[in-house]
């Protein structure tokens, strides 16, 4: 299999490899190829001490509970209402006439 490594150079001590998919998985070596060889053999000790699984994650309950039904028109009293609707339909009229 083949993982991205994330190869840096360091000005005086060599190289620092570590791969992307698990950062705490970091090698350093004098030259790079050593530093490749290094993190090939701790990706391998990383797999030989467990297993790869999935997991499945139940999806997070919507922010909004309510549905439409319970919250439309629910400002329908609110005195201050059309002046609010007034405002937002004179922004949108004056930003639907300004060049992109």
């Amino acid at each position: 299999m083949s993982y991205q490594v994330l190869l840096r150079s360091i000005p005086t001590n060599g190289y620092i490899a570590t791969a992307l998919a698990w950062p705490q998985c970091t090698v350093e070596a004098p030259t790079r190829e050593e530093a490749l060889e290094k993190m090939r053999t701790a990706i391998a000790e990383l797999f030989s001490g467990g297993e790869i699984v999935e997991v499945e994650v139940p999806a997070p309950a919507p922010k909004i509970a309510a549905t439409y039904e319970e919250i439309f028109g629910m400002f329908r009293d609110d005195p201050s209402f059309e002046e609010f609707v007034a405002e937002v339909n004179q922004y949108r009229a004056t930003r639907n006439q300004m060049p992109d």
